[in-house]
């Protein structure tokens, strides 16, 4: 999950155990693999994700706004192109 969002492994799990405090999200041991710690939504945890992504959307909505609808979706691909060149970047350090 750290590599996914671009976070060290030990700051992901102290955003996991900070989370888990909130309720948010829980965790379990691997039934396969003891050592293994599974992280799951609380329904909390999704309510909060749902709210965060239509807020999310509503900014997308906003920062698109000026620009006309014809533009918006190469807007858009080139913004996602930046965002990949600048994440690929990261891994130069």
């Amino acid at each position: 999950m750290a590599s996914a969002v671009a976070l060290d492994t030990s700051t992901m799990a102290d955003v996991a155990r900070r989370l888990e405090k909130r309720g948010l999200l829980e965790r379990r041991t691997a039934a396969a693999d003891g050592r293994r710690k599974l992280l799951y939504l609380t329904e909390q945890g999704e309510h909060a994700l749902r709210e965060a992504n239509g807020r999310a959307r509503e900014l997308d909505e906003r920062l698109l706004d000026p620009y006309p609808p014809e533009r918006r979706d190469e807007l858009l691909r080139e913004l996602t192109a930046l965002a990949d060149h600048w994440e690929s970047l990261g891994g130069d350090t």
